[in-house]
This record gives C-alpha cells, sequence and structure tokens, in this order.
C-alpha cells in the first residue's frame, strides 16, 4: 500500500482557525498557537494547528475519551469499513466473478449490498447503499477497547445471482421478477456491528491512501477515508467483533479498519474543522498507552 501523506488534505488558513477557536470560546491569553508563525514555518501546518486545538480543548475537565465519544454524536453519520486478510478469506475472493484479485471488506457500515434490481448502465453491479444511521461509540476500561457500533452488513459469502435473489424476497425486500443469470455475487446481511479496538494496539493512519488489492466496491468511497477518514490496522486477534447476537470473536490474519465522514457539500468552514479536530483527537486517543 502506498503510505498516506500525515497532512490534512483540506488545508485551512490561520484565519479560519482563529475563527474556529473563537466559535470554541477558547480566549487568545489561552491559545498560545502562533498560528501565523505555524502557518509560514510548518510543511504540516494544518496538522499541527489541529494537535493544538486539541491539547487546549482537552486541557480541562474532561478527559481525551471523553472529548471523542462526546464530540462523536456531532459528526454523525460516518461510515465504517473493515477488512480481513488471510488466506481463508482470499480463497473465498476467488469465487467472485470479477476482481478476484481484490479483497472484499468484511462488515461495513451502513449495509451496501448487492440488488438486481439496482442494476442499471450506470450501476453494472447492482450495488445498493441503505440510509447510513451512523456510528455509537463507547470505551471500556476494563479491558481499554473502544467500541464503535452501527447498522451494517455482514459478509456471508459469494452466491449465485439467483440465490442472492431468493435471499431478498426471504426478508420482504421487494425484488421484482427479473430472470437472474448465474453471476457470482457477495452477499451481505444486514446485521448489528460492534467492533472493539484496543488504544494500544493499533497502527494510524490518517488520510489514508487506498489499497490497491482492496475492493471498496461494497464499502464507502476510498476517497472519503483519503479525504476526510483515518485508517486503523492491527494483528486481528488483538480486534474483538460481535455481529447481532453472535458471540463476540477475536479475528484472524491483518485486519484494516476504515473510518470517514462525508461532509455535505454546505458544510462550513468551521464544521469542517470541527470534524478534523475530532479525528485528530481519534488518532491520538488510539495510540496512546492509557487513557488521560
Amino acid at each position: 500500500m502506498e503510505k498516506g501523506s500525515p497532512r490534512v488534505r483540506m488545508q485551512f488558513s490561520s484565519e479560519k482557525m482563529n475563527e474556529y477557536l473563537e466559535f470554541r470560546d477558547i480566549p487568545m491569553d489561552r491559545r498560545g498557537l502562533r498560528m501565523d508563525e505555524l502557518m509560514e514555518r510548518s510543511t504540516q501546518s494544518t496538522s499541527a494547528l489541529l494537535d493544538r486545538v486539541v491539547d487546549h480543548l482537552v486541557a480541562g475537565s474532561e478527559s481525551l475519551v471523553e472529548f471523542v465519544i462526546d464530540e462523536a454524536r456531532k459528526h454523525q453519520p460516518m461510515s465504517f469499513s473493515l477488512f480481513v486478510v488471510n488466506p481463508q478469506v482470499w480463497q473465498l475472493m476467488e469465487k467472485k466473478s470479477e476482481h478476484r484479485d481484490r479483497m472484499l471488506p468484511m462488515c461495513t457500515i451502513p449495509w451496501i449490498h448487492y440488488s438486481r434490481a439496482s442494476k442499471t448502465v450506470s450501476n453494472p453491479f447492482g450495488i445498493t447503499r441503505t440510509k447510513n444511521t451512523g456510528l455509537e461509540f463507547r470505551f471500556d476500561p476494563r479491558s481499554n477497547l473502544l467500541y464503535l457500533k452501527g447498522e451494517g452488513g455482514d459478509f456471508s459469502g459469494i452466491l449465485e445471482e439467483t440465490v442472492v435473489e431468493e435471499m431478498l424476497s426471504a426478508r420482504n425486500i421487494l425484488v421484482p421478477k427479473i430472470k437472474a443469470g448465474n453471476t457470482m455475487v457477495p452477499v451481505y446481511s444486514s446485521k448489528i456491528i460492534r467492533v472493539g479496538i484496543p488504544l494500544d494496539k493499533v497502527k494510524i493512519t490518517k488520510y489514508p491512501h487506498p489499497h490497491k488489492e482492496f475492493d471498496y466496491r461494497y464499502s464507502e468511497s476510498p476517497k472519503v477515508f483519503y479525504s476526510d477518514g483515518i485508517e486503523m490496522s492491527a494483528i486481528g486477534e488483538n480486534i474483538r467483533l460481535k455481529v447481532s447476537a453472535n458471540r463476540e470473536q477475536r479475528l484472524r490474519g491483518a485486519v484494516f479498519m476504515l473510518l470517514g465522514y462525508r461532509l455535505p457539500d454546505d458544510a462550513s468552514d468551521i464544521k469542517r474543522i470541527d470534524y478534523h479536530v475530532w479525528l485528530t483527537a481519534l488518532a491520538r486517543l488510539l495510540t496512546e498507552r492509557q487513557v488521560i
């Protein structure tokens, strides 16, 4: 995978950052950010400024973990994709009708799935995206895990198109009676997805470049992760996954978790900065060995 740049894709001027600090009610005498100087000297100016802002926002009674959990509610709906790379999953990918050399996500939020009725010239793979209800965040101090939870899709295998249509019909989803071929398509079941991430056992990449070996058709767009997201990678045994009522399990192989937010086209600069401040705080939380 090509290395992601540590810089924020969208650069913010010192003027906009000062407007944001006023919005956050951080007095001038407490800022000490020396924004103009940082903007001139640093090639990573926006990242440095965001780090300084986080320092000030969590300097009070609110801890870093509380800040991340509380502020996450403001930036919804976020999207999440979890990829698991191991020999067994690669064998499953060989059943695909196309892109057999690319790995599908094992879990996604929101639920993105195949539907024959959705096939068009512009959507040849019949990909259907359900309404995104976002992510809930919770921290368990006993296990030192940050939990993410939401309504999404769980990968259930690769089956013939006709079988998938029958499964959709069984769920009382309206599916027009269109004659389907023998194309093999991925199956994603609508489930409640919960993922436990350890605070000190993940590698963080902010604004990650797309993985060439990943199949993003049933995932949030890699452009969202690249411009407004973060990648968390870890050894599978350190990650906990619970799907609906099933028992929580540890994963096998290498795990890559992508989190991002489709900022509205009309989002203000303050809204955009506010989200990137939160993303910076999340990255800091996941790389610290203990909660402040």
